[in-house]
C-alpha cells in the first residue's frame, strides 16, 4: 500500500459531476421560469457588446447580473434539492468520502462559480474551494468574476498559492480531472488521475503515463492510496 496523499485536488465538472453544474442551474432557472431566455440573452449582449470586448471572466455570469445575492442563494437551495445532488457522480463521491474519512485534506478547485462549487463542497462537509469569485457590488452580482477564471494555467497559479500558504508542495498532491484545461494542473501534482478524461485529455494521459479511469472504476484504482 502507498502513502496517502497529503492533499486531493478536485475537479468539479466532468470529475465529481455530471452535467456541469453552471450548464445545469441555467437549465433549471429557465425550466422554473426563474430566468427567461430574453433575459438571459440579454443580459449576455450588455456585457459582452462593449467596446474594447471585455475578457471572458467579465462576463461569465451574465445570467445573474443584477440579482441579489439572497435571491441567487434561494435558487441554488432550490436547484441543488431538484437537481444538484443527482447529479455527484457515484464513484467519486465513494472515493472522495473514503479520503475524508482517513483525515485526507481535499480541494475543490474548478471554474464554475463559486455559489454553486459551495454548495457542493457543503455536501460532501468540506471547507476548502477555489472557484470563479463573483463579483458583487451592492448586494447585486455584476455578472463577472473578481479575478481571471480558474482555467488551465491559472488552476496552476492558484493552486500554488494555496500550497505555499498550507506549507505544502506539488509531490505530495494528487490530483484528478477530466479535461484538458486540467493538463497543466495534472502535470504538476505528485500523482495524477484522468477521471473521465475527453479526448485530448486521455492522449496527453497515455503519453504521460497518468492513470486513467472511468467513474465506476475510481474507488477501486484509488485503493492504494485509501
Amino acid at each position: 500500500m502507498r502513502n496517502p496523499p497529503s492533499l486531493v485536488i478536485w475537479d468539479i465538472d466532468g470529475t465529481l459531476v455530471h452535467p456541469s453544474l453552471e450548464s445545469q442551474f441555467i437549465a433549471f432557472l429557465l425550466d422554473e421560469r426563474l430566468l427567461s431566455p430574453a433575459r438571459l440573452v440579454g443580459r449576455t449582449l450588455r456585457l459582452a457588446l462593449r467596446f474594447p470586448p471585455p475578457p471572458w471572466y467579465k462576463v461569465k455570469l451574465a445570467y445573474v447580473r443584477g440579482e441579489p445575492v439572497d435571491r441567487v442563494k434561494e435558487w441554488v437551495e432550490l436547484w441543488w434539492a431538484a437537481r444538484g445532488q443527482k447529479s455527484v457522480l457515484p464513484g467519486a463521491a465513494q472515493a472522495l468520502s473514503a479520503f475524508k474519512e482517513r483525515g485526507v485534506r481535499q480541494l475543490l478547485l474548478s471554474g464554475t462559480a463559486d455559489f454553486l462549487a459551495r454548495r457542493l463542497a457543503r455536501h460532501f462537509e468540506l471547507t476548502d474551494v477555489i472557484a470563479g469569485h463573483a463579483q458583487i457590488r451592492d448586494g447585486r452580482y455584476t455578472g463577472a468574476l473578481e479575478a481571471p477564471h480558474p482555467h488551465g494555467r491559472y488552476k496552476v497559479d492558484y493552486a500554488s498559492e494555496w500550497l505555499s500558504a498550507c506549507v505544502l508542495n506539488w509531490e505530495e498532491v494528487l490530483v484528478l480531472g477530466d479535461h484538458e484545461g486540467d493538463a497543466m494542473l495534472l502535470a504538476r501534482a505528485g500523482r495524477a488521475v484522468a477521471v473521465n478524461p475527453r479526448p485530448a485529455l486521455a492522449r496527453e494521459a497515455s503519453r504521460r503515463g497518468w492513470l486513467v479511469v472511468t467513474d465506476a472504476r475510481l474507488p477501486t484504482a484509488l485503493l492504494d492510496w485509501l
